[in-house]
């Protein structure tokens, strides 16, 4: 029983340490640029703001953008078709 605890309470720990990095990651794409910067650093914005997803809406061309993965999604499947096709 005391392992299955210590063997549960390492994961989370573990869990913890993996996971982190990707929470501060998002909670720092509400920032501002100038709280980014900021020192020492928090970790929930002080003013949570969407202006960096709108400046990356607006410098990217989504048609493009998806267009290329429709592209790439297609030959992919094709080609693992006709490989998977000759095996079977």
């Amino acid at each position: 029983m005391i392992r299955r605890v210590v063997l549960y309470v390492l994961l989370t720990l573990g869990l913890g340490v993996v996971v982190t990095p990707f929470g501060w990651t998002v909670l720092s794409s509400f920032k501002p640029e100038q709280e980014i910067r900021s020192s020492p650093p928090t970790f929930l914005p002080d003013r949570p703001t969407l202006v960096g997803y709108r400046e990356l809406l607006d410098r990217m061309d989504l048609l493009t953008v998806f267009l290329n993965s429709v592209v790439v999604a297609s030959v992919i499947v094709l080609a693992n078709i006709l490989f998977c096709s000759m095996v079977a």
